[in-house]
């Protein structure tokens, strides 16, 4: 049986909580509307990639520099649905150890979620050492409207990304997994107290259509929190959600270190969206004159814009 198969009941269930997602989503779009210069650390090649292509490239979440940021923000969510499970129906405990196997041991299977790192602070020590070329590199400032969410230019050949603000107060972040997890059981539980699902293999359908549903949701709020000890990187993330069967053609590779990167190239006016380009602490003196060159080599106007850091700061190796 397919999910476009299922009853009309179960099927409105799903599309309910689908469009609550979606609600609760657009709801966060708003109260993080971005306010001020994002800026994206870098090192030389990568300025001079986003400077003349002027695209961002968004890395697939599962290959982040620090493995441990998804793993945090699922570990959260498979707490709630742990404590949410206890004295439910079989049935939706059944669900909940399905779903807390996937978001353990398959959480790439159907979709991925690529990530472009942003931060309101285009001075920082700790991304100067960690993406900035251990401070020989660059934090590009873009301007806001650059990420407005009502933007309507976006390349047809992308959906349209999310712009969110990280979280990085446990509790809060807590609670975003609680809220989603609350209300998928509340459904699933009010359509079984109603005799909505009548046999063995509906019921399967069902409680795979809501834990895709409830996944997704799931894994963007594990993108958009980090631990505490991460508040300095101020950071805001690009996110592109896409369906891996659908979106082969998107997905490109690069290779770091050993390892494969999947990622997808997101095309935007960066060079008419410039606020500033931060020079590192551990830069050349001669580096802020070969960034002035590079914008002027590509129409645009350098006054104003180029700027060093002000931290003092002798690079590790």
């Amino acid at each position: 049986m397919l999910e476009s198969e299922l009853a009309e009941p179960l099927l409105h269930a799903i599309t309910d909580f689908d469009s609550w997602l979606t609600a609760e989503q657009d709801a966060e779009d708003v109260s993080t509307s971005i306010t001020s210069t994002l800026y994206h650390y870098t090192d030389e090649g990568g300025l001079e990639g986003i400077m003349r292509s002027e695209e961002l490239w968004l890395t697939s979440v599962q290959h982040l520099n620090d493995p441990t940021e998804l793993r945090y923000g699922l570990g959260l969510a498979i707490e709630e649905l742990d404590q949410v499970a206890k004295g439910q129906y079989e049935t939706i405990q059944l669900m909940c150890r399905i779903l807390r196997d996937v978001l353990i041991n398959q959480v790439n299977l159907a979709f991925d979620f690529f990530v472009c790192c942003l931060s309101r602070d285009g001075d920082d020590l700790g991304q100067w050492r960690g993406y900035g070329d251990d401070g020989r590199g660059f934090s590009i400032g873009m301007n806001r409207r650059l990420f407005e969410v009502n933007r309507g230019d976006w390349p047809e050949a992308h959906r349209k990304p999310t712009v969110a603000n990280v979280v990085y107060d446990r509790e809060i972040a807590r609670q975003r997994q609680k809220k989603i997890v609350t209300r998928a059981i509340e459904t699933v539980r009010r359509c079984l107290d109603a005799r909505q699902v009548t046999n063995f293999v509906e019921e399967k359908v069902f409680y795979k259509a809501m834990s895709v549903k409830l996944s997704r949701a799931i894994i963007f709020n594990a993108i958009t929190c980090k631990h505490p000890a991460y508040k300095n990187e101020a950071e805001t993330r690009l996110i592109l959600p896409l369906d891996i069967r659908s979106a082969n053609p998107m997905i490109e590779t690069r290779v770091r270190g050993a390892v494969v990167v999947p990622y997808v190239r997101i095309k935007l006016p960066i060079r008419t969206n410039i606020d500033s380009v931060v020079v590192g602490p551990a830069a050349l003196i001669e580096t802020k004159t070969a960034v002035t060159r590079l914008l002027e080599s590509l129409s645009v106007n350098p006054n104003g814009l180029v700027a060093g850091s002000d931290i003092p700061y002798r690079p590790r190796r």
